[in-house]
């Protein structure tokens, strides 16, 4: 629950309790696929718990992370799958273990609000589906498209880029955007999604860009699932 353990923190002799400020670790970030924006309890951590004003997820993807959105039903019990509840959709080719481990490790889903379960989102940069991580020839351009396809029948997107890049919010729920990559230092963008009553109630996986070659092949996606 990004944030919200920060009260707590006061009290303990812990700096990682309160996650380092989301201080980035080279070490851990193949393995840290997601980050919590829909809780439990109709929580929509990103603009909660003290959070920044460009929100715990820009705060995390500019600090390094290659992170994508979690909506996490938080059951403590047996009551899991509720339509109640937050969730996240990923992006597998099939229901093996095999495909939603390397669905996660390339970042491959999305998180949905509370109530919002029939929400289907396609986003790409240049065919390349959300997660992916592209490394662009000098001139070529990024270019974005998202749709919503099912569960919402009005509202409006939200392009997200690092803190001080304008938010480009769109009527409607398809959209296109094309963006020049000018730098060899990687930048982001990811989409929101909001209702008519302007609630956010799905946020999708970044695509991740660069001026310069191809990025390397995640060595983890070559390897037998964990035990």
């Amino acid at each position: 629950h990004p944030g919200r353990e920060d009260d707590v923190h006061q009290y303990l002799d812990d700096p990682a309790y309160a996650f380092n400020g989301l201080e980035y670790r080279p070490d851990a970030d193949l393995r840290v696929v997601g980050i919590e924006l829909f809780g439990k309890s109709d929580d929509y951590y990103d603009d909660a718990n003290n959070g920044p004003d460009h929100g715990w997820y820009a705060e995390a993807l500019s600090r390094g992370w290659h992170v994508g959105p979690v909506g996490a039903e938080d059951e403590h019990g047996t009551a899991w799958g509720r339509a109640d509840r937050a969730k996240t959709v990923i992006l597998a080719a099939s229901r093996s273990r095999r495909d939603i481990r390397d669905a996660l490790l390339a970042r491959r889903f999305y998180a949905l609000a509370h109530g919002e379960n029939d929400i289907r989102i396609d986003f790409s940069a240049n065919g390349r589906p959300m997660g992916s991580r592209l490394g662009l020839a000098a001139g070529q351009a990024l270019n974005l498209n998202v749709s919503v396809s099912a569960g919402l029948a009005a509202g409006s997107l939200q392009l997200i880029g690092p803190p001080g890049t304008e938010i480009v919010e769109r009527a409607g729920l398809s959209g296109s955007w094309s963006l020049a990559a000018n730098s060899a230092a990687e930048s982001w963008r990811y989409v929101r999604v909001l209702d008519p009553q302007r609630r956010v109630v799905a946020v999708t996986a970044p695509v991740w860009f660069r001026r310069g070659g191809a990025y390397a092949a995640c060595p983890a996606l070559q390897a037998p699932p964990e035990p």
